[in-house]
Protein backbone atom coordinates (compact mmCIF):
# COMPACT_ATOMS: atom_id res chain seq x y z
CA UNK A 1 0.00 0.00 0.00
CA UNK A 2 2.73 2.84 0.72
CA UNK A 3 4.29 1.91 -2.74
CA UNK A 4 1.07 2.26 -4.36
CA UNK A 5 1.08 5.82 -2.42
CA UNK A 6 3.80 6.86 -3.18
CA UNK A 7 4.19 5.79 -6.98
CA UNK A 8 0.66 7.56 -7.58
CA UNK A 9 -0.29 10.21 -5.17
CA UNK A 10 1.80 14.09 -5.29
CA UNK A 11 1.08 14.51 -1.88
CA UNK A 12 1.22 12.44 0.83
CA UNK A 13 2.19 11.55 4.35
CA UNK A 14 2.66 8.13 6.10
CA UNK A 15 2.55 7.95 9.77
CA UNK A 16 3.51 4.30 11.26
CA UNK A 17 3.38 3.69 14.52
CA UNK A 18 4.05 0.70 17.29
CA UNK A 19 3.20 -1.33 19.87
CA UNK A 20 -0.18 1.02 19.95
CA UNK A 21 -2.10 0.67 23.34
CA UNK A 22 -4.77 2.15 24.91
CA UNK A 23 -7.89 2.16 27.73
CA UNK A 24 -9.79 1.24 24.95
CA UNK A 25 -10.14 -1.49 22.75
CA UNK A 26 -8.09 -4.74 22.86
CA UNK A 27 -4.37 -4.06 22.96
CA UNK A 28 -1.11 -5.70 25.09
CA UNK A 29 -2.21 -3.27 28.38
CA UNK A 30 -5.39 -4.65 28.91
CA UNK A 31 -4.86 -8.30 27.90
CA UNK A 32 -2.12 -7.99 30.63
CA UNK A 33 -4.33 -6.62 33.11
CA UNK A 34 -7.36 -9.18 32.10
CA UNK A 35 -4.48 -12.14 32.41
CA UNK A 36 -3.56 -10.62 36.26
CA UNK A 37 -6.98 -10.88 38.06
CA UNK A 38 -7.11 -14.90 36.42
CA UNK A 39 -3.74 -16.16 36.44
CA UNK A 40 -1.15 -16.67 39.04
CA UNK A 41 1.71 -16.90 36.42
CA UNK A 42 2.35 -15.16 33.31
CA UNK A 43 4.91 -15.94 30.35
CA UNK A 44 6.06 -12.45 28.41
CA UNK A 45 8.23 -12.54 25.32
CA UNK A 46 11.48 -10.74 26.38
CA UNK A 47 13.61 -11.16 23.17
CA UNK A 48 11.08 -9.39 21.07
CA UNK A 49 11.82 -5.31 21.40
CA UNK A 50 9.82 -2.06 20.24
CA UNK A 51 8.69 1.25 21.20
CA UNK A 52 5.28 1.20 22.92
CA UNK A 53 3.27 4.19 21.81
CA UNK A 54 -0.44 5.65 23.53
CA UNK A 55 -3.10 5.86 21.21
CA UNK A 56 -3.97 8.94 22.64
CA UNK A 57 -0.27 10.71 21.80
CA UNK A 58 -0.66 9.61 18.27
CA UNK A 59 -3.90 11.18 18.20
CA UNK A 60 -2.54 14.29 19.59
CA UNK A 61 0.16 13.98 17.15
CA UNK A 62 -1.38 13.50 13.84
CA UNK A 63 -4.00 16.77 15.09
CA UNK A 64 -0.70 18.74 15.36
CA UNK A 65 0.51 18.24 12.08
CA UNK A 66 -3.54 18.86 10.51
CA UNK A 67 -2.43 22.89 9.50
CA UNK A 68 0.72 21.41 7.53
CA UNK A 69 -1.23 18.98 6.17
CA UNK A 70 -3.61 20.98 4.81
CA UNK A 71 -1.37 24.07 3.82
CA UNK A 72 0.78 21.13 2.23
CA UNK A 73 4.12 22.81 4.26
CA UNK A 74 5.63 19.36 4.75
CA UNK A 75 7.98 16.90 2.88
CA UNK A 76 6.17 14.03 1.32
CA UNK A 77 7.68 10.59 2.69
CA UNK A 78 6.92 7.77 5.39
CA UNK A 79 7.56 9.03 9.03
CA UNK A 80 7.54 7.37 12.43
CA UNK A 81 5.85 7.86 15.62
CA UNK A 82 6.52 5.89 18.46
CA UNK A 83 7.07 5.81 21.75
CA UNK A 84 10.75 7.40 22.49
CA UNK A 85 12.16 4.43 24.68
CA UNK A 86 12.29 0.63 23.41
CA UNK A 87 11.53 -1.92 26.00
CA UNK A 88 10.83 -5.44 25.45
CA UNK A 89 7.06 -7.31 25.82
CA UNK A 90 8.41 -8.67 29.23
CA UNK A 91 9.24 -5.27 30.61
CA UNK A 92 6.43 -3.22 29.41
CA UNK A 93 4.37 -5.84 30.80
CA UNK A 94 6.05 -5.42 34.71
CA UNK A 95 5.20 -1.65 33.92
CA UNK A 96 1.97 -2.21 33.21
CA UNK A 97 1.53 -4.14 36.72
CA UNK A 98 3.35 -1.78 38.64
CA UNK A 99 1.61 0.95 37.45
CA UNK A 100 -1.61 -1.56 38.26
CA UNK A 101 -0.37 -2.44 41.65
CA UNK A 102 0.78 1.28 42.76
CA UNK A 103 -3.15 2.32 41.65
CA UNK A 104 -4.65 -0.32 43.25
CA UNK A 105 -6.36 -1.92 40.59
CA UNK A 106 -5.35 -5.10 41.27
CA UNK A 107 -5.26 -7.62 44.39
CA UNK A 108 -2.51 -9.37 43.42
CA UNK A 109 0.36 -9.55 41.02
CA UNK A 110 1.30 -12.57 38.59
CA UNK A 111 4.66 -14.02 38.72
CA UNK A 112 6.38 -13.00 35.62
CA UNK A 113 8.42 -15.12 33.35
CA UNK A 114 10.55 -14.64 30.95
CA UNK A 115 10.20 -16.38 27.92
CA UNK A 116 11.70 -16.45 24.32
CA UNK A 117 9.53 -15.64 20.85
CA UNK A 118 10.45 -19.54 19.72
CA UNK A 119 8.81 -21.20 22.81
CA UNK A 120 5.98 -18.89 23.33
CA UNK A 121 3.29 -20.47 21.75
CA UNK A 122 1.22 -17.82 18.50
CA UNK A 123 0.38 -17.82 14.99
CA UNK A 124 1.31 -14.53 14.61
CA UNK A 125 5.65 -14.27 13.31
CA UNK A 126 6.84 -11.12 14.26
CA UNK A 127 10.13 -9.28 14.18
CA UNK A 128 12.92 -9.42 17.10
CA UNK A 129 13.32 -5.51 16.78
CA UNK A 130 10.96 -3.04 15.80
CA UNK A 131 11.54 0.11 17.31
CA UNK A 132 11.40 2.73 15.53
CA UNK A 133 12.92 6.25 15.46
CA UNK A 134 10.28 9.31 15.25
CA UNK A 135 12.81 12.05 15.30
CA UNK A 136 12.17 12.60 11.37
CA UNK A 137 8.34 12.89 11.99
CA UNK A 138 9.08 15.07 15.51
CA UNK A 139 11.39 17.57 13.88
CA UNK A 140 9.10 18.30 11.11
CA UNK A 141 5.89 18.92 13.12
CA UNK A 142 7.20 19.96 16.42
CA UNK A 143 5.57 17.37 18.61
CA UNK A 144 7.41 15.19 20.87
CA UNK A 145 7.30 11.39 20.98
CA UNK A 146 5.22 9.53 22.99
CA UNK A 147 6.61 9.18 26.31
CA UNK A 148 4.49 5.65 27.46
CA UNK A 149 6.10 5.19 31.11
CA UNK A 150 4.52 8.87 32.24
CA UNK A 151 1.22 7.95 30.65
CA UNK A 152 1.48 4.61 31.95
CA UNK A 153 -0.59 5.00 35.54
CA UNK A 154 -2.91 7.31 33.90
CA UNK A 155 -4.12 5.02 31.47
CA UNK A 156 -3.93 1.54 33.59
CA UNK A 157 -6.40 3.75 36.10
CA UNK A 158 -9.02 4.21 33.25
CA UNK A 159 -8.60 0.80 32.36
CA UNK A 160 -12.19 -0.82 34.08
CA UNK A 161 -11.69 -4.41 35.55
CA UNK A 162 -14.49 -6.47 36.02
Amino acid sequence: GEIIIEEHCDSYLIIRTSWLFSEYGNNFLKTILRLAQDRNTLEVVTDQIGCPTYAGHLAQAILNVLQKILDQSFENGIYHYAGYEQCSWYEFAQEILLAAETNGKLNKLPIVKRVVSDKYPTTTKRPNYSALDSSKFCKMFDVEPSNWRAILPFVVNRVGLV
